[in-house]
């Protein structure tokens, strides 16, 4: 070590006299110690025994620290007579057994880590002129153990005679030097006079004196003591043949260690000696001699009986947890030899009532047992009497069994005070009533807990010259009352315990979230501050990378999902929100699927086929099958008798989605897919920003076994990487399913509005038709479809039923029956679609969307007629693509019937969860991309505690509970046979306002599916084929007359004030009948009836209801 020089000479044959010699001429000048050497007072406990054992020598060790005047080498630095140089040599190699040394590692952790070699200094020869320190005597002053620090005819240190403990910060304060260490007068003569026999002093020379800085044998710390000689020969002792060292003033009149044969004996020897403080002496039974003035009638020190009446019983606990340790140990010869010992007192346990005291039975003291018990490395504290060492599992056990009795017990008294314990004043009073077994329980745990970290922390800032922290007791309070109501709350759960029902309604309030958070850090429930937790996620972020969760094996199909993603913000900013906007972020969500099939992928793509003369838009065999299903499970529900006309009406859409399931196989049949969310992008507003995020697909993404990249998009996205895929053979393009059967939708509402679909969506119950018209609810929005499409199957097939004719005599003779069966095929097409969405059927999708695509650039749709046309067109003529769709055409991240398209599994398990974690949405770009990034990690990280503790699994256990419909279905069903049958159908209120149900309107509705047609090919000729020249004249032309809501309300206004104003004239023609014939009343009076002019206010309802209904009738039409 640095900063700790041992010197050392073996002193062979050399024959010393008792005179004075230079140490100089011994002592290389190499093993010196410099002025600028400082003590380094941290020291590791290891280097302290690597140390002591290369100071182990068959001859003598000498320390020589820090002597300032050692540089001049003319003058001698010590004058020392050889037994001084003896003694130092015998002293300098105490502490080197091992034994002292082989602390286990929990003497270890909690023992005080300071310089660390036990080390002996031994007096210089100085100047009458130096000052010396106030007394450095370690005494019990006021009952209290601290240091003297008088000034009073100070003396040095070395005239005292016994063995003292010295105070610490003195002793390094002086630099470990005793020539500059005082004692003050009264010490000085107490010392000599009756502390010690008369002419003790005489026996040893001042010269003789010693400091040595040893470990205290029981709290492991390190203590200085000072003694003349190698020790005081009055009062040394050895137990168990262990040297034992006491200060003096402990054995003044205390007994604590005295002779008792064979375990104490006395000794004049000091080899190997161990030593103990003042303060373990006092705690384990010893007592120090507290000096008294004149005047003072009782004395207060320990006259050997009078403060030790429970030795004997405390002794015998020791021994008792002892022997129990000895027990539960796993040392068989060691428990046979001590069972065999106690065997003898096994004599007398039936002689407890028959013993008579005649002599006097000399036992040892507890202080000795204690000792005893240190040497064997028994650690035993009779302030806690529970040694962990010796407790099992069962133990613990029995202890919770005891501390739930106990609350039990307690219940009645609580019933008593249950009024504060669910509405307290003060937290005092409510932590007044709780039971003490739980408290005590509590405060013991968790102020061990506290207390042992914080002798580490203290041991640290010591180190580090930093002044230690006093414990926070208030918050183990706060945290004791915390567990204590918990406790209570699950003991008993009727009563309305004020802390967790207060918790309870904080959970409601989002604005005081930020209190509750606070409240659970300070019980250490969560482990660090909310700004904390925001450092810790940003590092997360950064170290987080995507690409590493991509797995690299030749039979997994990847699909990467793109899509935006914005987020705005709770509230506006502070100020008026009129001047200012909402804010928001957009970035580019990107995830990967990656699907694990059964064989290699290589494998399944060169198994693909080209379909040749395959027809790619319009109606085809399968969908017209898939038709053919749908009319035979109407068919089958219905159970139509034609001779009773009878039928079923016992079944609504539910039971038709069952029916139709049993006619197909469901798909994806195999495992659930690697979800991976990878590094944003910027917000796809323009086409340069969609090609850098396809582009990041090729850096991260493996293509040794994949040929291509496939990326499933929505519209917007779709069509602007077009032109990129074009460039790039690598990636290919797939339109997302979802966004394209919510525009489906959308296609079907903007061609029957003027037919009477929002009239037939008033019948079902809906009452916000504009909502209805926007789709802004997908789920709503299909709703009411399928309803609508369940209604008009039922009314056409109970219609040909009744009438016994087929349904293509049908459609030739009704138009308006025509019209809606359209709509049922067409409905039937996006029916399809989606059914082979959520059963995983490619044919199903992929065939139904076909049959349905003409119907988008006729409803206006000419963004998807483009987008259609170019993913049909390259499935048809991708045989690779087709197959893998074919396995893999949802994703299966649901229950088993109940997949998910590719971009709804991105929102719903991207956008979805990635707007629930950011919490803080940053207004920085960068800052948002970094947030998405790790939102992954942050979800992994709360899945396990969300689903252990919750049950909240992502997997959908049971099918949503969801309002019938079945009486408003049959309703609907009834008016449109109601119709079908009328002489004049267009003319029925269920088509009222239908402002195309005319002979323009049906001719349009008729001819546009083969409009439909024509335009994709054009578009497919025109871009992809490149058979034609690039125009886009009449691509957004809609060969179907639009109606939406407001036209339809504005219609019924219109409606209305014309009948108000037929309303009106009849009412003035009668008024002008009346006048025409005889008065009424008194001559010249007012005649009777209504009174002119028009009345105040209005009635309720309109004017309407003044005016009977057969008056309404009567007004022509």
């Amino acid at each position: 070590m640095e900063n700790k020089k041992n010197t050392a000479f073996t002193k062979h044959t050399l024959n010393l006299s008792e005179s004075t010699f230079d140490l100089t001429e011994l002592l290389d000048e190499d093993l010196l110690i410099s002025e600028n050497e400082t003590y380094n007072e941290y020291e590791d406990l290891e280097e302290e025994k690597d140390l002591e054992e290369n100071l182990k020598d068959e001859n003598e060790v000498f320390y020589s620290e820090n002597e300032n005047d050692i540089i001049d080498n003319n003058k001698s630095l010590f004058e020392l007579d050889f037994n001084a140089f003896a003694n130092s040599k015998k002293f300098a190699q105490q502490n080197i057994s091992d034994e002292e040394n082989d602390l286990d590692d929990t003497e270890k952790i909690f023992s005080e880590i300071e310089s660390d070699e036990e080390r002996d200094k031994i007096i210089n020869k100085i100047q009458n002129n130096e000052k010396l320190s106030p007394c450095v005597i370690i005494d019990m002053y006021e009952g209290k153990i601290q240091r003297c620090n008088s000034v009073t005819n100070l003396r040095r240190l070395w005239q005292m005679i016994g063995m003292w403990q010295i105070d610490d910060e003195e002793v390094r304060m002086k630099n470990f030097a005793i020539e500059h260490l005082g004692v003050c007068y009264s010490h000085f003569m107490f010392d000599q006079n009756q502390l010690h026999t008369s002419n003790l002093k005489q026996t040893k020379k001042y010269t003789e004196s010693i400091i040595r800085r040893r470990r205290c044998l029981f709290c492991n710390k390190n203590k200085f003591f000072f003694s003349r000689g190698a020790n005081c020969e009055e009062h040394s002792y050895t137990v168990i043949g262990k040297n034992i060292q006491i200060p003096c003033i402990g054995q003044k009149k205390c007994g604590a260690l005295q002779k008792y044969y064979p375990l104490v004996i006395s000794t004049q020897q000091s080899e190997y000696a161990r030593y103990i403080c003042m303060d373990c002496y006092e705690k384990k039974g010893g007592h120090i001699y507290q000096r008294v003035g004149k005047g003072v009638q009782k004395d207060p020190n320990c006259n050997n009986k009078s403060h030790h009446q429970n030795d004997t019983k405390e002794a015998l606990e020791a021994i008792g947890n002892w022997i129990l340790s000895v027990a539960v140990s796993e040392k068989l010869i060691w428990q046979e030899k001590i069972l065999a010992a106690l065997v003898s007192v096994l004599n007398i346990v039936g002689q407890e009532k028959t013993i008579v005291q005649n002599n006097k039975i000399e036992v040892p003291s507890l202080f000795t047992v204690l000792v005893i018990f240190a040497l064997v490395k028994f650690n035993y504290n009779s302030s806690n009497k529970l040694d962990s060492k010796n407790l099992t599992p069962k133990h613990f056990f029995e202890f919770g069994e005891a501390l739930a009795n106990s609350i039990i017990l307690a219940k009645n008294e609580l019933k008593t005070h249950k009024k504060i314990l669910e509405s307290p004043t003060s937290i005092e009073e409510y932590r007044a009533i709780f039971p003490l077994c739980l408290v005590q329980f509590y405060d013991g745990l968790l102020k061990t807990l506290y207390e042992t970290k914080k002798k580490v922390i203290d041991r640290q800032r010591k180190y580090r010259k930093q002044q230690s922290k006093p414990l926070n007791y208030e918050k183990i309070t706060k945290q004791t009352t915390f567990f204590v109501s918990i406790i209570l709350n699950i003991a008993f759960k009727g009563w309305k315990i004020w802390l967790p029902q207060t918790m309870a309604s904080l959970c409601r309030k989002p604005k005081l979230l930020s209190y509750l958070q606070g409240i659970l850090e300070i019980v250490n429930i969560t482990s660090h501050t909310q700004r904390h937790e925001r450092n810790l996620e940003k590092i997360r972020a950064l170290l987080v990378n995507p690409s590493d969760r991509i797995c690299h094996e030749k039979n997994i199909w990847n699909l990467g999902v793109i899509d935006n993603i914005d987020f705005k913000e709770a509230t506006f900013s502070y100020g008026n929100i009129f001047d200012v906007t909402r804010g928001n972020s957009h970035a580019t969500l990107r995830m990967l699927f990656q699907f694990q099939l059964s064989d290699e992928l290589p494998n399944i793509i060169e198994t693909g086929e080209i379909i040749q003369n395959q027809k790619i838009f319009g109606s085809n065999p399968f969908s017209l099958q898939t038709l053919n299903i749908f009319n035979s499970v109407f068919k089958k529900l219905l159970k139509y008798d034609k001779n009773n006309l009878m039928y079923c009406s016992d079944f609504d859409e539910n039971n038709i989605r069952d029916q139709i399931m049993l006619h197909f196989e469901v798909g994806c049949n195999f495992s659930p897919p690697n979800v991976i969310i990878l590094d944003a992008g910027d917000p796809p507003s323009n086409d340069s920003a969609v090609h850098e995020c396809l582009k990041m697909y090729l850096n991260e993404i493996n293509l040794e076994n994949n040929k291509y990249i496939h990326i499933a998009a929505d519209e917007a996205i779709y069509r602007r990487g077009i032109s990129y895929c074009k460039k790039n053979e690598k990636i290919k393009m797939i339109l997302g399913q979802w966004h394209t059967n919510k525009d489906m939708m959308s296609a079907l509402i903007t061609i029957f509005s003027g037919y009477g679909i929002f009239n037939m969506a008033g019948i079902l119950g809906i009452r916000f038709l504009d909502k209805l018209e926007k789709g802004v609810d997908f789920r709503a929005t299909s709703k009411v479809l399928e309803l609508i499409w369940t209604s008009v199957g039922i009314g056409i097939n109970l219609y040909i039923e009744k009438n016994k004719q087929t349904l293509d005599d049908i459609l030739k003779k009704n138009k308006i029956i025509k019209i809606w069966y359209l709509y049922f095929q067409w409905a039937g097409y996006w029916q399809a679609h989606w059914f082979g969405i959520r059963w995983g059927i490619f044919n199903l999708q992929h065939e139904s969307l076909k049959a349905f695509s003409p119907l988008f650039p006729v409803a206006g749709k000419s963004n998807y007629a483009r987008s259609v046309s170019y993913h049909l067109y390259h499935i048809e003529n991708d045989p690779q693509l087709r197959t893998i769709l074919n396995m893999a055409p949802s994703v299966n991240l649901t229950s088993h019937g109940h997949f998910l398209a590719y971009d709804e599994a991105l929102e719903m398990f991207g956008v979805k969860f990635v707007k629930q974690n950011v919490t803080r949405i940053p207004a920085d770009k960068e800052e948002l991309k970094l947030k998405i990034r790790a939102t992954q990690l942050e979800k992994e990280r709360t899945d396990m505690l969300i689903c252990d503790y919750i049950n909240d699994f992502v997997q959908s256990s049971q099918p949503r509970h969801i309002q019938s419909r079945k009486e408003k279905i049959w309703e609907l069903a009834y008016l449109l046979v109601d119709a079908f049958e009328s002489a004049n159908p267009f003319e029925h209120p269920i088509f009222e306002f239908c402002s195309n149900l005319n002979n323009e309107g049906i001719d349009k509705l008729f001819t546009a599916y083969d409009i439909g047609i024509e335009r994709l090919q054009t578009i497919v000729n025109q871009e992809i084929l490149l058979t034609e020249s690039y125009t886009t004249v009449g691509r957004r032309t809609r060969n179907i007359t639009r109606v939406t809501v407001a036209d339809i309300n504005k219609m019924r206004k219109e409606k209305e004030g014309e009948r108000r104003e037929n309303i009106d004239e009849r009412e003035i023609g009668r008024r002008r009948g009346r006048l025409r014939g005889r008065p009424r009343g008194i001559p010249g009076g007012r005649p009777r009836g209504r009174p002119r002019g028009r009345p105040r206010g209005r009635p309720r309802g309109g004017r309407q209801k003044d005016i009977d209904e057969e008056e309404i009738n009567e007004i022509p039409s």
